[in-house]
C-alpha cells in the first residue's frame, strides 16, 4: 500500500509565504547590492596621513602605495600638496 502525502490549504499557504519572503528578500539584496556598486569612492593621500587611517578627506591615507591597495575601479584618488610617499 502506498501513502501520498497531501498538503493541507494551510501547508500550502505556509509555502507559499516562505518563498514569497525568500524572492523579496533576494529582490532587497540585490537592490542594496547595486546601490552600492554604483557609488564612487574618493580616496585621500596627505603627508600629514596615516596608512593605518580610512583614507577620507578628513583622515586621509600616508602613501600611494595604500592608495592604490584600497583603489578600485571608478575611484579617484586625491593628492594634497607636497611630494607624497609611495
Amino acid at each position: 500500500m502506498k501513502f501520498t502525502k497531501f498538503l493541507t490549504r494551510n501547508d500550502e499557504m505556509k509555502k507559499l509565504a516562505f518563498l514569497l519572503l525568500f524572492a523579496v528578500a533576494i529582490l532587497i539584496g540585490c537592490a542594496f547590492n547595486n546601490t552600492n556598486a554604483k557609488q564612487d569612492k574618493n580616496i585621500y593621500v596627505a603627508l600629514n596621513g596615516n596608512d593605518q587611517n580610512n583614507g577620507t578627506k578628513s583622515k586621509p591615507f600616508r602613501t600611494l602605495k595604500k592608495a592604490a591597495s584600497e583603489a578600485m575601479a571608478g575611484t579617484t584618488v586625491y593628492i594634497r600638496k607636497g611630494t607624497p610617499l609611495c
